[in-house]
């Protein structure tokens, strides 16, 4: 079973890896609820340029550019790669609680993605692990 906690820092290393890229034309504000068994424990990303920031805690949906609702488990499987987004959403795995504009959701997706591609090239040896310090200064899980 994967953890708020747990995936909390799978979070941080995916905002981590995508910092380490083409940054964000276009502002994003995402609230993750995450169920915990007892309700959920609430986290957020703000995107804007160069500059990101992860933390826990809630915002007002006003706030938000995008609201998801989902557990550990589902959100672990996405950013491993072993669950689309689509699928996630038809399942009924993951709840988009406010849709954004398609230019907010493709600075979602390239932060999902940007994260597997970078975990898959770990996996394979091709990268550091997050926490080390790589070769080019950008944070752990970046591509030497």
């Amino acid at each position: 079973m994967t953890s708020c906690d747990a995936i909390a820092e799978e979070l941080r290393a995916a905002l981590d890896v995508y910092r380490a890229g083409k940054p964000a034309r276009s502002p994003v504000t995402v609230l993750y609820e995450l169920s915990d068994g007892d309700g959920f424990r609430s986290y957020h990303t703000r995107i804007a340029g160069d500059e990101s920031r992860f933390a826990e805690g809630a915002l007002d949906y006003a706030e938000c550019d995008v609201v998801i609702r989902t557990t550990p488990e589902a959100l672990h499987r996405i950013l491993a790669g072993e669950l689309a987004g689509r699928e996630a959403v038809m399942s009924g795995a993951l709840d988009i609680r406010k849709v954004p504009s398609m230019q907010k959701l493709m600075v979602l997706r390239a932060l999902f993605s940007r994260y597997t591609k970078a975990r898959r090239r770990q996996a394979s040896g091709d990268c550091v692990v997050a926490g080390e310090a790589p070769a080019d200064g950008a944070g752990g899980l970046a591509a030497r």
